[in-house]
């Protein structure tokens, strides 16, 4: 095939080629654009884990204080309630 003027045209193979190198090399810088945004994600919720895993930490600390609490109340109550029963039964003159 000639063009006007009779020159035969470029082979497509160059062409072809800088396309192809074109196009891994956008490949590529996308794939590290990807890898260093999912590398922010992970970090992001790597923190995001560890203020969770802080704040479930002192929620639990919270509940076993009001547990010790409750115990300790239920102690008193069950003294209290001892002694009642004792001053009750205690037969006075």
């Amino acid at each position: 095939m000639t063009h006007a003027g009779g020159c035969r045209p470029r082979p497509l193979r160059v062409e072809s080629g800088a396309i192809i190198v074109t196009f891994i090399a956008a490949s590529l810088l996308r794939i590290h654009e990807l890898e260093a945004r999912d590398a922010q994600f992970y970090e992001q919720l790597a923190q995001k884990d560890a203020q969770r895993e802080s704040q479930r930490n002192i929620f639990i600390d919270r509940i076993r204080r009001v547990e010790a609490q409750l115990r300790g109340h239920s102690q008193e109550l069950a003294v209290l309630r001892a002694r009642r029963d004792v001053e009750v039964f205690t037969i006075r003159p």
